[in-house]
């Protein structure tokens, strides 16, 4: 009785590097698809063309990646200075251009701590930025 050709595709994809179990695959299809890989296999323009593609699409992904933190960054960095500019508002009013302008240029690092400043800063701006 011939195993379903579901189960046969499995079996080929799990045990690929089992030569054992890879000859006592018989369904044509698979041996068509498993000829053709041989003829790929090869054929070295082929094979350095497939290892490109590879590489590409790692780099693709990487570069994804790298974009998704720096994104992630960003954003956890824009949500700390508008948390500090209503802070700030809420504490001591309505705040001066230059002030706004040097929480939004500030990096997370700058605004954690005038972040911590802010906490022991009793009545004025300058207690928090330094001035």
């Amino acid at each position: 009785m011939r195993a379903p050709a579901l189960s046969v595709w499995v079996s080929c994809l799990l045990h690929n590097l089992d030569e054992t179990v890879m000859n006592q695959i018989t369904h044509p299809l698979v041996q068509e698809a498993l000829q053709h890989l041989r003829e790929l296999s090869a054929d070295e323009t082929l094979r350095w063309a497939a290892l490109q593609r590879e590489i590409a699409l790692l780099d693709e992904r990487t570069a994804l990646n790298r974009a998704r933190r720096e994104g992630h960054e960003a954003g956890r960095t824009e949500g700390q200075a508008g948390l500090l500019e209503r802070l700030l508002t809420r504490k001591f009013g309505s705040l001066p251009v230059d002030v706004v302008a040097r929480i939004e240029q500030a990096d997370a690092e700058q605004l954690q701590a005038w972040s911590f400043k802010l906490l022991d800063a009793p009545s004025c701006l300058d207690e928090v930025f330094g001035n």
